[in-house]
């Protein structure tokens, strides 16, 4: 015997992964020597060897900060730091302060490209141990810890749990010494030295990665688990009792998992009064139990006659029989859309999804137009695609008398459509995405609107 569904509901679960990127940052149209604070070094034929290799570094340096490589740039930056630091680099040469400086400068501008790291390490010198509460190097390699791995975050659940472990290691930070942020030293851990503001560099990079690339992807509307809503109903459960001897079986049980869904009925069709054998007794208050509803608030009846199968649990020939509740107090998942006749993807509207995932697809365009073309042109493709789709299913759901005339349809983004409005919003999207797939859109930056 097959058994029937359980009552079930779906918990809503969703993380905004948004840029940690600022649109104000200085890396827009490139590094440039006028807006980094130090003038920029220049070779010339006086120049030994060792400051033409480091203006060499310096100029690799301001390449990796224009491209936004902020792995290379925090790797690079540290080695030269270090050999100024560490290894009087330079000694004796005219342009040292001069490349210093200018090396200050860049990290400057790398650091503000992340708002959270600029206010942690703002414009000031490295320290060493002098200049650090030893007492700190502990929670910094907290924050080392909580780094780690930043790189390889699978989804949105692992980057927000990435993100608050690093800012609870930071807070511990600030609670010691708050200046520990610009330390380059000896970390007495596994990390040895570091250069405490390119780690953190190197880890909001990867954390603003992972967020931009978990913003190309679609989130599906849920519902929360708590939207019910008490009304009328109805509902079938089984009772049955094993096979215990020839046409001999055991006294009748409510069967595990023999429960359908509740569906909606109007009062006045509700069962009047109990019309179950006693037989039954046992079984009808354990299915009150099961749906928390007080058997008084039910009145349940049987329906057809016993009949004998084979149990799915255990392969046994059993007697069921099924029985029908009724109750005003049956509890039913709310529409999330907002009302009887109004659907979106929450609902289960699978025309709400394919329009919220159009527009999902043009506004992902939008901010890869000009940046990087072949993931705007994929989007801006994966949106006509819906469009396409959902013309044909309506074409076939009017065929099959399936297509609901007269809803309204409720967007992610808030809005609510029309049937007429949401079917030409559709389509006109769905040629915008063409035409721009058609023009030049995604190779230029796109207007933003």
């Amino acid at each position: 015997m097959t058994t029937s569904r359980k009552f079930m509901s779906v918990a809503l679960v969703g993380l905004c992964a948004c840029s940690l990127i600022t649109k104000n940052s200085p890396l827009e149209g490139g590094a440039s020597s006028s807006g980094l604070g130090a003038p920029a070094v220049r070779a010339d034929d006086k120049d030994s060897p060792a400051v033409k290799n480091k203006l060499g570094d310096l100029a690799e340096l301001e390449s990796l900060l224009g491209k936004e490589q902020w792995t290379d740039y925090a790797r690079k930056s540290s080695r030269l730091r270090s050999y100024f630091m560490f290894e009087n680099g330079l000694s004796g040469e005219s342009k040292r302060d001069a490349i210093i400086k200018r090396l200050d400068a860049v990290d400057a501008a790398a650091y503000k490209a992340f708002p959270r790291l600029h206010a942690l390490v703002s414009t000031g010198a490295r320290l060493t141990d002098d200049g650090v509460d030893d007492k700190a190097i502990e929670p910094l390699v907290g924050v080392l810890d909580a780094c780690d791995g930043a790189h390889d975050l699978r989804n949105r659940g692992a980057l927000a749990e990435k993100v608050t472990a690093y800012e609870r290691a930071l807070a511990r930070v600030k609670k010691v010494d708050a200046n520990a942020f610009r330390y380059f030293g000896d970390t007495k851990s596994r990390y040895s030295t570091k250069d405490i503001p390119n780690a953190l560099l190197t880890c909001e990079g990867d954390l603003a990665a992972a967020a931009s690339g978990f913003a190309e992807e679609y989130v599906e509307e849920t519902v929360p688990a708590t939207e019910v809503a008490v009304g009328c109903g109805s509902a079938e459960f089984l009772a049955d009792g094993i096979r215990v001897g020839p046409n001999t079986f055991a006294a009748y049980t409510r069967t595990e998992g023999g429960a359908s869904y509740p569906e909606k009925l109007d009062c006045k069709k509700l069962a009047k009064k109990n019309t179950f054998a006693p037989a039954f007794a046992e079984a009808v208050t354990d299915y009150a139990r099961y749906i928390e509803i007080p058997q008084s608030g039910l009145v349940v009846v049987s329906a057809g006659k016993p009949f004998v199968d084979t149990s799915d649990t255990d392969g046994y020939l059993h007697r069921y029989q099924k029985l029908v509740a009724y109750s005003k107090k049956f509890r039913f998942a709310k529409n999330p859309c907002g009302g009887e006749n109004i659907f979106c993807e929450a609902g289960g509207s699978k025309g709400a999804q394919a329009y919220n995932r159009l527009e999902h697809a043009l506004d992902r365009a939008q901010v890869n137009a000009g940046t990087n073309p072949q993931r705007c042109k994929a989007h801006l493709k994966d949106g006509k695609s819906r469009a396409e789709w959902f013309a044909e299913f309506q074409a076939d759901a009017k065929k099959s008398g399936s297509w609901i005339s007269g809803a309204t349809y409720k967007t992610k983004k808030g809005q609510k459509l029309e049937e007429v409005a949401f079917i030409a919003a559709f389509k006109d999207k769905g040629q915008l995405a063409d035409d721009r797939l058609l023009g030049a859109y995604c190779d230029s930056p796109a207007k933003q609107k």
